[in-house]
């Protein structure tokens, strides 16, 4: 696969300002600490924002948004294994796992929904409202459970209420349309 001349140029940009803001955390952690302490968490952000950025910098059109969720599918897990090693704090792990978990499942339900419904604006909204929700109770529900304390709160539940209710709108819209 041949890039274009653009993409090329911006690719190397992109990863010469990656370059850049890495060396310039590692030299500051240095000589304000004499170690490599806080630096090394922002180097390790700093990969993982370049690998599920760079697939929509260097692929085809049509690829672009499903290489990146792949590329944050297979490496957000690793992220928070090694980030929760760095702070020596498993529960950024089990919460970050978790959550990012429920969140890829969202992602991928918002990206199959768009494959499905482009052109049916209505069903995929309405379904896409309805994937939101279901988020938005499941992610605090989790968090809830694993944290052991109440996240939902009555603006959280008035928020999933809205968008079920602007679901069905739109599903009743649609088969009015038709």
């Amino acid at each position: 696969m041949k890039l274009k001349i653009k993409n090329k140029r911006v690719t190397i940009i992109y990863s010469i300002i990656f370059l850049i803001v890495a060396i310039i955390c590692l030299i500051s952690n240095y000589f304000i600490s004499h170690t490599l302490s806080w630096s090394l968490i922002v180097l390790y952000s700093l990969l993982l924002c370049y690998l599920i950025t760079i697939p929509a910098l260097i692929l085809p059109k049509k690829r672009k948004i499903i290489c990146s969720l792949i590329s944050l599918t297979i490496f957000i897990i690793p992220y928070f294994l090694i980030l929760s090693c760095l702070l020596h704090n498993f529960n950024i792990l089990k919460i970050g796992s978790l959550s990012s978990i429920i969140t890829l499942l969202y992602l991928w339900g918002t990206y199959l929904i768009y494959k499905k419904y482009h052109t049916e604006n209505l069903k995929g909204a309405a379904f896409e409202l309805l994937l939101t929700a279901s988020f938005s109770f499941t992610i605090n529900l989790s968090i809830s459970l694993l944290l052991s304390t109440n996240t939902f709160n009555y603006s959280n539940i008035l928020c999933i209420i809205v968008l079920l209710i602007f679901s069905i709108a739109c599903f009743i819209y649609d088969k009015k349309m038709k």
